[in-house]
């Protein structure tokens, strides 16, 4: 706000009780999402992370991963994208 040329606040506008269920359901869309895990684009893809400390990082972690057994591998991705898999798209 601004009273005799000067800014007045900072004030909350949206603290209001009318306010109050929009920002519980902000907060159960964003529990959703976050449900959800990593997705892209979260960091850059995989061409892009050759040239940070990833390569370095999973070699370290090489000894130390190890499948799970029963484990049910992810669906292939319906969009097929180098950005995705790493390699030039067929």
């Amino acid at each position: 706000q601004v009273k005799n040329s000067r800014l007045i606040g900072p004030v909350d506008l949206f603290d209001d009780p009318a306010f109050d269920e929009t920002r519980r359901l902000a907060q159960v869309v964003a529990d959703y999402l976050r449900r959800h895990g990593p997705f892209m684009p979260h960091r850059l893809g995989p061409e892009e992370m050759e040239y940070t400390t990833l390569p370095e990082v999973l070699e370290k972690l090489k000894g130390r991963l190890q499948k799970v057994e029963g484990a049910v591998k992810a669906a292939e991705p319906r969009v097929k994208s180098e950005l995705l898999s790493g390699k030039p798209e067929e």
